[in-house]
């Protein structure tokens, strides 16, 4: 597991640099290959619970999610359907996170009221600090929400 974690963070290093190079289709796969040591680390954590089952579900999406959100730069004419498709299975990953873990948490009432706070204080924020199309901006607050 600890080889799988060192490998992920090398995989994410050289992303990184790839997408600071405009390589984009060597960062794609390695944004890609980063997310599966993700999906794979969860899988091997799992406890075969519902939860846990969600949990990975979640990381599969992100995973998913990630590949989109970078292949936006690799097909550009097809870029922004791209985005926001990828905005999309973010957001069902990042359902699938709090429906894994709500049933948990003792203080429902309280974390959905400071959610809903923060996330309107939160995209408030990004709304005054990004122009972007409305659908770009709502997309994402979601994923930083997430």
């Amino acid at each position: 597991m600890i080889v799988l974690i060192a490998l992920c963070f090398c995989m994410t290093s050289m992303f990184i640099y790839a997408e600071k190079q405009q390589k984009y289709v060597p960062a794609v796969i390695l944004k890609g290959l980063a997310s599966l040591s993700f999906v794979i680390l969860g899988f091997m954590n799992s406890s075969g619970t519902a939860a846990a089952s969600k949990i990975v579900t979640g990381l599969v999406l992100g995973c998913i999610a990630d590949v989109l959100l970078n292949l936006r730069y690799v097909a550009k004419e097809k870029g922004k359907p791209v985005f926001l498709a990828g905005i999309l299975v973010f957001l069902s990953g990042h359902i699938l996170y709090l429906l894994a873990v709500f049933p948990m948490n003792t203080g429902k009432i309280f974390c959905i009221i400071l959610s809903v706070i923060l996330t309107a204080l939160l995209m408030k924020w990004i709304f005054t600090k990004i122009t972007a199309e409305k659908a770009f901006k709502i997309g994402s607050s979601l994923i930083s929400v997430g």
